[in-house]
């Protein structure tokens, strides 16, 4: 059986309610590294249940060349 997150059925609708989001995703937040994390938003506003981490990211980009 899988259950939805009730967080997956609330739109996001302004730039407020992302960072509520986030808040509510991350709690708490507790990171040993830098990290990148990913999620998608639909054109309903609401998020995607996947969340993408993107781990030891470095300081600065290297550079192409």
């Amino acid at each position: 059986m899988t259950t939805t997150p009730p967080l997956a059925d609330i739109p996001i609708r302004s730039a407020d309610d992302l960072t509520r989001r986030w808040t509510a995703l991350l709690n708490p937040p507790v990171f040993g590294a830098r990290s990148l994390w990913l999620s998608w938003v639909g054109t309903d506003g609401c998020m995607l249940p996947v969340v993408v981490p993107v781990d030891d990211l470095p300081l600065v980009p290297t550079p192409p060349w």
